[in-house]
């Protein structure tokens, strides 16, 4: 951490910092978000790099009255390689809650094919297992169709403003992809959270996380 608007990402060390995060608080315009509250992912660790991703509220207008908005846009770097980074890709994560479980839903393009496949981040509770005793959320991947075209209902699916069937919510036997834990005790000062890749995040690529 270093202040109240800005942390960093780091490696396996404290020290090994790659990347720093700033809090937007949209009282400045100057970023893509405009007036809207959310996150800057800097391809760095100077305040003055290059923004590569940031996210936040929906609406301007949502973020100014107060309202509460289940939905998220991401910007991210566009998938064509000469193209310019300043050109971002728009992406929507939603959030979908039940008695069951809350989780984040999203789409992305991931492995070499560049298969367009669902994913959610899966609150868990504290004590919920002894990977995440103080809470977090599990990446999982909820669809695979294995390299096939996308058909037409799933397009529409991902349209959709609602969450996963009752069937898929209810099936928790997807492969974990990553694990973001919240830290606890003295740690909390210096560490907010751990982010572990698992199994076959690697073959995924970067935009899932």
């Amino acid at each position: 951490m270093t202040g109240i608007k800005t942390f960093y990402l780091c490696g396996d060390f404290r020290d090994d910092r790659l990347f720093i995060i700033e809090i937007h608080t949209g009282f400045s315009r100057k970023s893509r978000l405009g007036s809207r509250p959310g996150i800057l992912l800097r391809n760095g660790t100077d305040s003055k790099d290059l923004i590569i991703a940031t996210a936040g509220g929906e609406s301007e207008f949502a973020a100014r009255a107060f309202a509460v908005n289940s939905t998220t846009n991401i910007f991210l770097p566009p998938l064509e390689p000469r193209a310019n980074l300043h050109d971002m890709d728009t992406e929507t994560m939603r959030a979908s809650v039940s008695a069951e479980k809350v989780a984040f839903l999203f789409s992305i393009e991931v492995g070499e094919k560049q298969q367009r496949e669902r994913f959610e981040w899966r609150k868990l509770k504290k004590g919920e297992g002894n990977e995440a005793k103080s809470g977090g959320f599990r990446l999982v991947q909820v669809s695979k169709r294995h390299g096939r075209p996308q058909t037409s209902s799933e397009i529409a699916s991902e349209s959709a403003d609602g969450g996963p069937s009752s069937s898929r919510a209810a099936d928790e036997n997807h492969e974990s992809l990553a694990l973001l834990s919240w830290s606890s005790g003295l740690s909390k000062m210096t560490r907010r959270f751990l982010l572990r890749l698992q199994t076959s995040a690697a073959s995924m690529g970067h935009l899932c996380l």
